[in-house]
């Protein structure tokens, strides 16, 4: 079993290598690699990191995040970045109480693929946004990714139970995510006693033929 150091400082440095887990966890989802065009490609590969650091760790919300390192080599091997809701109705408290514009993804130069990422993430957030398990003080995990190469070494266990951890340290009282329905995600989210609340498959065949959203998995776990 590989030992790892949380840090919940990220430096400069950092961003290229924790967007290479994020592209090696997730570059099978459609809808994920939209959002980073390219992929590892040389001549794409900064842009992407600085959307990731955007997307996945910036934004007008409060954010709790953390990366571990291997002790040995000082490689990045995962990491993990909340959202974090301490108003009395959630996500559609303060800053968040009216409707967000729209999504707008005008990097994806693919019209048909522009226009089901940006259908597909505006349904998301609209499927968050009503969720009444959702509109309470919350934590909502919006990434955890861990390279594959360290898979089953207790890096995703070691950061769901930093982000347990912090939320009752803060005193709130629920975490929540969405999860694709792959059988080791959800086994381990269940193991920290994560509750499937809903489940949906975003498709509109009349707009978009033949392409179905990834499956997703509403989960809770009050504390």
């Amino acid at each position: 079993m590989a030992h790892f150091i949380l840090d919940t400082a990220i430096e400069d440095k950092d961003w290229d290598e924790l967007f290479v887990i994020d592209w090696k966890s997730f570059r099978n989802t459609p809808e994920i690699a939209a959002l980073f065009p390219g992929g590892l490609d040389p001549t794409k590969r900064a842009a992407n990191a600085e959307g990731l650091k955007r997307g996945v760790f910036g934004g007008p919300t409060e954010r709790a995040y953390a990366k571990l390192s291997e002790v040995q080599s000082g490689q990045v091997t995962a990491f993990i970045s909340c959202r974090v809701y301490r108003g009395p109705k959630g996500i559609i408290d303060g800053l968040f109480a009216e409707e967000p514009p729209p999504v707008q993804l005008h990097f994806i130069q693919d019209e048909e693929d522009r226009a089901f990422s940006e259908w597909y993430w505006n349904r998301i957030n609209d499927l968050m946004r009503s969720c009444k398990e959702l509109q309470v003080p919350h934590i909502y995990i919006q990434a955890l990714a861990t390279d594959p190469e360290w898979h089953r070494q207790g890096a995703a266990t070691m950061l769901i139970e930093w982000i347990l951890d912090f939320a009752a340290k803060e005193k709130i009282g629920r975490c929540a995510l969405q999860a694709s329905p792959w059988p080791s995600s959800i086994g381990l989210y269940e193991k920290f006693g994560f509750r499937v609340i809903d489940e949906h498959t975003s498709i509109d065949e009349d707009r978009f033929p033949g392409r179905v959203g990834t499956p997703i998995k509403t989960m809770i776990k009050d504390l």
